[in-house]
């Protein structure tokens, strides 16, 4: 009898110590899955961010470096050329599935893409590129109030003519938005070769 009861006794505690320890683990592997996302995300973002520094254009394509549609806006594309003249493309395509970021690299558009690095962990990433008067759009992402009555007009160079007009330097403002578990990043981006005025040339050297 003693003994029935002891095992009694013992398995009410073993289920009680289960009942505390499986949410327990459940929060632990939550927090691990949280740190993880943080990481991949800060990664990302400063990653974003240098190559700002470095872009001609940066643009949301209608379609991503693997030739799907990019109508929901998850690849954003960065564009720039060297001093010899050569293109170089690199976007940033979000797959849902694997929620993973993959940075892609290629020469031109519809070249193959050889993939670079890979940012896991991210439950959304959209891209959207608007005109720089979309700040004074309260219907946009990029709106505030700080640009209502000022006069903003939108510059835009292209590289590669109608054929590529998405390509563009200028003032555009490209929104990239990701989210993770407990965490969100919204950046703006644009290029350092922004316009922020006008420049009257008074004098060619060359004759244009």
């Amino acid at each position: 009898m003693e003994v029935v009861v002891a095992l009694g006794i013992a398995v009410m505690l073993n289920l009680l110590l289960l009942r505390v320890t499986v949410p327990a683990l459940r929060v632990l592997a939550l927090q691990t899955a949280r740190e993880g996302s943080r990481s991949a995300m800060d990664l990302l973002v400063d990653r974003l961010r240098i190559d700002v520094d470095s872009a001609w254009a940066i643009f949301t394509p209608p379609a991503d470096a693997l030739g799907h549609s990019n109508d929901d806006g998850h690849e954003v594309a960065f564009f720039m050329r060297d001093g010899s003249g050569r293109a170089y493309f690199w976007s940033y395509t979000y797959d849902r599935e694997s929620q993973t970021v993959t940075r892609y690299l290629y020469r031109s558009i519809g070249a193959p893409p050889t993939a670079d690095e890979r940012y896991t962990g991210l439950t959304q990433f959209t891209s959207h590129t608007y005109p720089v008067t979309a700040l004074q759009d309260p219907k946009t992402a990029v709106y505030s109030p700080l640009y209502d009555g000022a006069h903003l007009t939108a510059a835009a160079v292209t590289f590669f003519g109608a054929a590529h007009a998405e390509v563009a330097g200028g003032n555009a403002i490209t929104l990239v938005q990701m989210r993770a578990p407990a965490l969100a990043r919204d950046l703006a981006l644009v290029t350092r070769t922004a316009p922020t005025g006008f420049t009257i040339v008074l004098e060619y050297t060359p004759a244009p």
